[in-house]
Formats: structure tokens, C-alpha cells, sequence
């Protein structure tokens, strides 16, 4: 894909913003969270994919910012951890997602990374992207989402924006194709990427209560 397609279906999907009612107010805070807490970036990351977010992910997250609030380093992740099996911290059984959470808790290690800010500033070299990949259970979108959660502007391409893009005409489902695309919308709209994948997610919001709607 050349720089010109890009900037043509960026266009379009810009174009499809500002002609939806309520979606160009873009007002407010992005819809994910940002942390300053280690092990609760990791444990959302690393529980995400592939479950509801609101009834699975969530309330794990949040019990573990109530009771483990001093697990905000990477080193006290660690300490604490001890031969504490990560599944127990997280509440989970299988162990795949408890291992990637330990993972990237000794990946971050390796490469000097300790707090959130110090995450913030790795995620940003070009190298780094690649070292999360190369995580069982970090795929493309799981990396993207980590850094948004750290602060990073960057979009997390999930079902709602691929969604949106193809409304708009992008004829792609290609990950990297379609982030690209989206962040130049976002630039030719002068938002930052993070509100505009709020604004999308409002939109996703809005038609699935419509179609709710319809079914009364």
C-alpha cells in the first residue's frame, strides 16, 4: 500500500466521520483506561482478547488496584510474585494468559523497563514493538493496546474500527493497513488517535443499542 492510498482511504474515512451526526464531538476522555500501575496494564493486556471485557477483564483489573495497589513497578510485580503462581494474582485457571502476564513482566525486566513512564518512553522505539511480538499471547493489537494504555497515541485495531473503516469504503482487513489508515484519518481530522477511537467506539455503542431497539 503506498503513502498516496493511505492518505485516499484516510480521506474516506475522515470524510465518513464528519458526516455522522454526534460522532465529530469530540469532547471527552478516550474510552480506555490509562494506567500508572504495572500489573494492572500487564493483567488487562494479557486477559483481553477474546473475552467480554466488562464482566472478565474489568473486575480483575480493578481487584487488582484494591488489593495489590503497591504492585506498580515491575521489580515489585516480581518480588511479589515470588513462587506465587501468576494465575492466582490474576484469578485465573488456564495458564496461558497468566504466563504471558509473566512474560512480559521479565521481558520489561530484561530491557530495563520498571514503571509505566519507563513503558510509556520503550514502547516508542522502533525495536519494541517486535520484542512484544515476539510474546506467546501479544499479538499485533495486544502490543498497540498496552502502549494506548501507558499513554501512548497509537489505536489498538479491534472489531469497531474495522467495522468503521469498511463503512467507509476501505476495502482492507489487513491489521497494519488499516492502523495506518485510521491514525491519518485521525491527523486529517486534527484529533488525537485515542479520541477518535472513542468517538468510534461511541458509534459502536449507538448501533448496537439501535438494533437492541428494533428487536423490542
Amino acid at each position: 500500500m503506498s503513502q498516496l492510498d493511505s492518505l485516499t482511504y484516510a480521506r474516506k474515512v475522515a470524510n465518513l466521520v464528519r458526516a455522522m451526526p454526534g460522532i465529530d464531538n469530540y469532547e471527552g476522555e478516550p474510552t480506555r483506561p490509562r494506567y500508572c500501575h504495572i500489573a494492572a496494564a500487564l493483567a488487562d493486556t494479557s486477559l483481553q482478547a477474546g473475552v467480554r471485557y466488562d464482566t472478565v477483564v474489568a473486575p480483575r483489573v480493578k481487584h487488582i488496584l484494591c488489593h495489590y495497589p503497591e504492585l506498580t513497578t515491575v521489580r515489585d510485580s516480581l518480588r511479589a510474585l515470588g513462587d506465587t503462581q501468576p494465575g492466582v494474582l490474576l484469578n485465573w485457571r488456564h495458564p496461558r494468559k497468566p504466563q504471558t502476564f509473566l512474560d512480559l513482566l521479565k521481558t520489561l525486566e530484561s530491557h530495563g523497563v520498571n514503571t509505566c513512564d519507563d513503558l510509556r518512553e520503550w514502547a516508542q522505539i522502533s525495536t519494541s514493538r517486535a520484542t512484544l511480538l515476539g510474546i506467546h499471547g501479544i499479538g499485533p493489537k495486544s502490543a498497540d493496546y498496552l502502549a494506548c494504555l501507558v499513554g501512548v497515541d497509537i489505536v489498538p485495531v479491534d472489531r469497531h474500527i474495522l467495522s468503521f473503516v469498511k463503512a467507509a469504503g476501505v476495502p482492507w482487513a489487513d491489521y497494519s493497513r488499516v492502523r495506518t489508515v485510521f491514525s491519518f484519518a485521525a491527523d486529517l481530522l486534527g484529533v488525537r488517535r485515542a479520541i477518535l477511537d472513542a468517538a468510534v467506539w461511541r458509534w459502536a455503542a449507538r448501533g448496537k443499542r439501535a438494533a437492541q431497539l428494533r428487536l423490542l
